[in-house]
């Protein structure tokens, strides 16, 4: 028996916006300009996977020295 894994669950614009503190038109145009990868499903339902979402969190310049996270 092949057992596949759950697909990991999809967020909409709104879910992304409310991850990062942005507005939504904000997590549109992340979207839009493949800062996040997205998936385009019928009836211009666009998708986000967390994974993609934390990516971007990880991979933001921090400004200051005293502001990058500690490891």
């Amino acid at each position: 028996m092949n057992a596949q894994p759950p697909f990991e669950p999809l967020l909409k614009a709104g879910d992304v916006a409310r991850l990062l503190n942005v507005s939504r038109s904000t997590a549109f145009r992340l979207i839009e300009s493949g800062a996040i990868p997205s998936v385009k499903l019928p009836g211009r339902l666009v998708r986000v996977r967390l994974a993609d979402v934390r990516r971007l969190i990880e991979q933001a310049t921090w400004k200051g020295e005293n502001d990058k996270p500690r490891s």
